[in-house]
């Protein structure tokens, strides 16, 4: 058996002057590219903070380049000390690929595995050359699986697509935690076409599309995941006259997307779709969205637009579902609705949602079909579960968090650690969602059915005004959701559906239990002592223990299973 290749680390620092480069920290190269050349399969390539006025290229091997280290000056190589590559910080070590001018990304990678790009500041590209010289403006991604993050990437060009960052080919990329903001292409900010490309946490500002499609996020392929960003301010169009997909576009038929838990705001589109866009036969599951403020267009769905591929044969419409969704404050009186427009053979499917703030809401060609269900709108639409009464959001401007006379959420209280208030008045959109759809993230009390709008389903929900303990202000979101459900004195389900096990407690007045993961917890203010047996059994195996622990600083006690079932006791 042969031994394992190790890991080479190069390092980088644009202050060594003196002529003596060997990669290592006291003769870094001064030039990425002269480290990238030396570099093999596998290899570590650390940077120092500054400015490298170069545009890179990585091919056919897969390396780690990693920005933000202190490095040395000048005067400190000359002397023969060594950098510091151990202090990393990419936000106070401003480490800067700036592109050179010419007509290439500053960034390509080609065929690079899984290379990773962690910590720089991209800025300087023009890709204005022709074929792939003309996308992806700060990063090009062509094949394999590529990681672009914590990168700062702005005041980039591109000829056609991605003024940031493209990934094609069946480049797999990950495209996490970065700022992408104030550049410019024909398509989209960052723009992929390829299977399983993820798009989390980022911030994609201020961009333009002068074409007619996406300002933000654009992308085609099958299992593409776009979750947590905050995607606002972009534009497409605006020159033109028309153009659609401001904030975020997901098209073509072979295309299925995920999206949860964007900020979709303050995105314009000319014609339709300032917010989101579904075009071209696309399938997309939208839940925990907030699309908010998105500038109105000429004709509709200032919040979403959903449209087929009317060239192709057959009738090919696009197809979304939205889930916990808030889509609020775009009052255009568009005559093809301010917040949902669907056409050509497209298919909305709308649960556990909250409309406000509009004049229009909804328009649907008589090729489409729209439905919705358990729902919060401004004009009646009819249909099961549906209401029009005021959603009741928290006072503060751009707070969409649920008014609750039990617990509402607040992330600016507590000197912005955030906390649990009370409010004088409870929203009706609390424990209003559809009984089929998940509950179990939300807060305890919950009542045993989904809040409508973004947080529904989550920790941070509004809580339900049932019996029960009122929430200890000084828990988080997610540990309140850890303290569980009501326990009523009288005994009985701690909640609906099936119980699984069996809880018996005496000489007690109840208690609070709810999931942990995939475990269960249960606590309770004990006036005396407690006896408690599990019947639970997982896929015929034998019942499973159950530990009691006595927490006694509180005065409570916790148990703990392998299922994130509700329990039932008695007394």
């Amino acid at each position: 058996m042969s031994a394992p290749v190790l890991a080479d680390t190069y390092h980088v620092d644009g202050d060594n002057v003196t002529g003596h480069e060997d990669g290592s920290a006291g003769s870094p190269f001064a030039e990425i590219s002269a480290a990238i050349a030396q570099a093999a399969n596998g290899d570590v390539i650390l940077v120092a903070a500054g400015t490298y006025r170069e545009d890179i290229e990585i091919v056919d091997k897969d390396l780690s380049l990693q920005g933000g280290y202190l490095g040395a000056d000048t005067q400190a190589y000359g002397s023969g000390a060594a950098g510091d590559f151990t202090t990393r910080d990419p936000a106070a070590n401003v480490t800067r690929i700036e592109g050179t001018g010419a007509a290439t990304s500053v960034v390509s990678l080609v065929n690079a595995g899984i290379t990773t790009i962690d910590g720089f500041a991209i800025s300087g590209g023009h890709a204005s050359g022709e074929g792939r010289f003309g996308d992806g403006g700060a990063v090009y991604c062509e094949r394999g699986k590529p990681t672009i993050s914590r990168c700062v990437v702005e005041r980039n060009e591109a000829k056609v697509q991605g003024g940031g960052i493209h990934a094609t080919g069946g480049a797999q990329a990950v495209i996490v935690d970065n700022l992408v903001r104030d550049n410019r292409a024909e398509t989209g900010a960052i723009t992929a076409d390829s299977d399983s490309t993820t798009i989390k946490r980022n911030v994609v500002r201020d961009n333009v599309a002068t074409g007619d499609r996406c300002g933000g996020i654009c992308v085609s392929g099958a299992n593409v995941e776009v979750i947590g960003n905050l995607v606002e301010g972009n534009e497409v169009g605006r020159d033109l006259g028309y153009g659609s997909g401001g904030g975020i576009l997901i098209y073509g038929q072979e295309t299925s997307a995920h999206l949860a838990r964007d900020v979709v705001r303050r995105n314009f589109a000319a014609s339709a779709g300032s917010g989101i866009a579904v075009q071209d036969g696309a399938e997309a599951v939208i839940e925990n969205e907030l699309i908010d403020a998105n500038k109105c267009p000429s004709d509709g769905g200032a919040g979403l637009y959903v449209d087929g591929a009317d060239w192709l044969p057959g009738n090919v419409g696009s197809k979304v579902t939205l889930r916990q969704v808030t889509v609020a404050n775009h009052p255009c009186n568009l005559e093809q609705g301010d917040a949902v427009y669907a056409q050509y053979h497209s298919t909305v499917d709308i649960r556990n949602s909250i409309f406000a703030g509009h004049r229009e809401e909804f328009f649907a060609d008589e090729t489409s079909t729209l439905t919705i269900g358990f729902s919060r709108t401004d004009q009646s639409v009819g249909g099961t579960g549906n209401i029009t009464d005021d959603c009741l959001f928290a006072a503060s401007s751009g707070d969409f968090h649920l008014q609750s006379t039990k617990g509402r959420w607040d992330r600016d209280a507590s000197g912005g650690q955030g906390a649990w208030v009370q409010d004088s008045r409870h929203s009706p959109c609390i424990d209003a969602g559809d009984t089929t759809l998940p509950f179990e993230q939300e807060s305890d009390p919950n009542g045993g059915r989904a809040n409508l709008g973004v947080f529904g389903n989550t920790a941070e929900a509004s809580l339900a005004n049932v019996g029960g303990p009122a929430p200890d202000a000084g828990l988080s979101a997610d540990a309140q959701l850890h303290q569980g459900a009501y326990w009523p004195a009288s005994g009985g389900d701690a909640a609906p559906g099936a119980a699984d096990a069996d809880v018996t407690v005496t000489g007690g007045d109840g208690g609070v239990f709810g999931d942990v993961g995939a475990s269960r917890r249960a606590a309770g203010v004990l006036t005396g002592g407690c006896t408690m047996r599990s019947s639970t059994s997982q896929a015929g195996a034998p019942t499973l223990l159950v530990i009691l622990l006595g927490l006694y600083l509180r005065r409570q006690f916790a148990w703990y299973s392998a299922r994130s079932r509700h329990d039932r006791w008695r007394n």
